[in-house]
């Protein structure tokens, strides 16, 4: 499968229209063997971008992390930074859901 199928098939698995209206998730990225997306910012929820990627076992690694803006020292210029906080691997497809709502608390079904 090419980038773009996987990318489509996750969202799907996630919930597609209803996942993306529910969790206000946006900047939706077809990357290597999976998805990337954007959370807004909600109070208390530390995690603000989420990354799942097809693995050789046929499920899914689920990276959870958080953008930030730093500024660099030596050019005194703000950049974006990325932290991953969480990382779980072996996720099947079908709980792709129930993974997202528990480390996020987000609903993902209306």
């Amino acid at each position: 499968m090419i980038n773009q199928q996987i990318a489509a098939t996750i969202l799907q698995q996630l919930g597609d229209n209803e996942f993306r209206v529910m969790t206000g998730a946006k900047n939706f990225v077809a990357i290597e063997s999976g998805l990337q997306f954007d959370l807004p910012k909600y109070p208390g929820l530390k995690i603000n971008r989420v990354i799942i990627t097809l693995n050789d076992r046929d499920t899914y690694d689920v990276q959870f992390g958080r953008i930030s803006k730093k500024k660099d020292a030596v050019y005194g210029v703000t950049m974006p930074t990325y932290e991953a906080l969480f990382f779980l691997n072996d996720v099947y497809a079908d709980s792709l859901r129930k993974t997202f709502t528990s480390m996020t608390g987000l609903d993902t079904r209306l």
